[in-house]
């Protein structure tokens, strides 16, 4: 099996099994995008810039520009120094709009009991699962082997 089915196969287990991937991830990453646009479009707005202009004066995209502000893409870091610039504001304070508690359950650290299993958890944070994914994985693949480890001792 190669690594794209090997991965595939994975990720429909873990669907089947109730457990959207890296959900969390994907509602932090939606709020951090939220925040970061509507604080771009109140500074464009609160200058008095149409996005036209502040295409012309960052030489960012008009189409990146209502991205960003709708929340629909992270942009490069060299386009948020490039807004930075045209608002005339610190590029530090678009990084401090972007911090997000991140001290939830995705911060847990991988359980890893041997060497095979923190090379097994590697392998499995390597498709995109996020840490606590990770170990609901890991505690699966621990409860198979016992049950695997209690049937073999009966015969």
């Amino acid at each position: 099996m190669d690594r794209k089915t090997a991965k595939r196969t994975i990720m429909n287990m873990v669907a089947d099994a109730g457990y959207p991937m890296a959900s969390e991830t994907e509602a932090i990453e939606k709020l951090i995008l939220k925040k970061l646009g509507t604080y771009i479009a109140t500074q464009r707005k609160q200058k008095g810039i149409t996005q036209k202009e502040l295409n012309n004066l960052s030489s960012v995209s008009l189409a990146v520009i209502a991205d960003l502000e709708n929340g629909k893409s992270m942009p490069r870091v060299e386009t948020l120094i490039r807004l930075a610039i045209a608002l005339k504001i610190n590029v530090n304070d678009i990084f401090e709009t972007m911090k997000c508690d991140t001290n939830n359950a995705l911060m847990k650290p991988i359980k890893a009991k041997s060497s095979r299993d923190s090379e097994l958890a590697s392998a499995i944070a390597g498709f995109g699962y996020e840490k606590n994914m990770v170990n609901e994985i890991m505690d699966f693949i621990s409860f198979i082997e016992y049950k695997y480890k209690k049937n073999n001792s009966r015969h």
